[in-house]
């Protein structure tokens, strides 16, 4: 991308580094908004849907940026519309995409590992496996996207080199919708925010209550049928 903004956009090398730094660091700020809207709001399965649609479209713009006459940049060669415009054009469905992101990043592997029954030790097995290879697919997927599409890009052109991952994103999305009916969807669980709050506001008001002499007499979340993982609290000798 760094090559792409100096000798398409036209970008000295400076100027180009820090604008995709400062895009680099909103990919990394944005999962903060699709963590919570998932957590408190939306669930992981639509945060997920709706966040890669708007991932989609930008990076749908992103192509068509680089396919359109009239928007196309070339090296050394002024678009139509203006540099200026093409420029704006391009970091608005950038930023598209980095808001997108921040549905995906925190939501995904998570819920793969929804689908899988915490009291089962076979199930608890299939999950080791299902991270193991989906960190996998991630690493061979960036391997693909650095040799593969890079060299598409500098060979056939950057609206071809951006539409490949455009395309199989788009396949991705429609698979994801396949199986709807399929996924484990655990409900909310409202604003970590708030749980937090009554946490410390629990503590302060019982800070001179003694502890209990049997760990029996703590008080352990009640389980929830509507959730694979039955929540256990850690107990420590340490803080009493």
């Amino acid at each position: 991308m760094g090559l792409y903004l100096k000798n398409i956009l036209g970008y000295q090398a400076d100027t180009a580094s820090q604008l995709l730094q400062v895009w680099k660091a909103t990919v990394y700020l944005t999962p903060l908004i699709g963590a919570y809207l998932a957590d408190a709001v939306m669930g992981r399965f639509w945060v997920i849907l709706v966040f890669s649609i708007v991932y989609m479209l930008g990076m749908l713009g992103i192509t068509l940026v680089n396919l359109i006459p009239a928007l196309k940049p070339l090296a050394g060669i002024t678009p139509p519309v203006g540099m200026s415009a093409t420029r704006d054009i391009f970091w608005a469905f950038m930023y598209l995409t980095a808001l997108g992101s921040g549905g995906i990043k925190p939501c995904v592997s998570s819920f793969g590992g929804d689908q899988f029954k915490e009291d089962s030790p076979r199930e608890r097995k299939w999950r080791s496996r299902f991270f193991n290879f989906f960190y996998a697919v991630i690493n061979i997927g960036s391997l693909v996207a650095t040799t593969v599409v890079v060299g598409v890009q500098e060979s056939k052109g950057y609206g071809i080199g951006f539409g490949i991952p455009t395309i199989f994103f788009g396949v991705a999305i429609a698979a994801f919708i396949f199986g709807y009916k399929l996924y484990v969807r655990l409900p909310v669980e409202g604003s970590p925010f708030t749980r937090i709050w009554r946490v410390c506001a629990g503590a302060v008001a019982k800070r001179k209550m003694a502890a209990p002499a049997s760990p029996t007499d703590l008080y352990e979340p009640p389980p929830d049928a509507k959730k694979n993982v039955q929540f256990k609290m850690p107990h420590t000798h340490h803080m009493q």
